[in-house]
């Protein structure tokens, strides 16, 4: 929701956290009518708390995206990549290898 508005607002952060409320709660309600499932309170704080994170990061990550926009720069993380050349290792076979032994 915050991604489809473009919006850096948090009373768009209200919006996700009150719609998480009612989804979870409509979710929450209809399985008072299953067999083998029990509502929980539990699920409704987790559900909202994890869309409210969610909402906080896309918010965050929209406010770092129209930074870099203003400062016309790129995401870099550290420096160029650099090739490394690593070393193969060199093994010298025994004269007792398995080859030789007399079985």
């Amino acid at each position: 929701m915050v991604l489809a508005q473009r919006s850096q607002s948090r009373h768009c952060l209200s919006r996700v956290v009150l719609l998480a409320v009612a989804l979870s709660l409509a979710v929450e309600f209809f399985q008072v009518f299953s067999l083998r499932r029990s509502p929980s309170m539990t699920d409704v704080w987790t559900n909202t708390v994890g869309a409210m994170i969610a909402a906080l990061q896309a918010i965050d990550c929209q406010t770092q995206e129209s930074l870099r926009r203003l400062r016309g720069t790129d995401f870099v993380i550290g420096e160029p990549f650099q090739s490394i050349t690593i070393p193969s290792p060199t093994t010298s076979i025994p004269e007792s290898s398995i080859d030789s032994h007399p079985w």
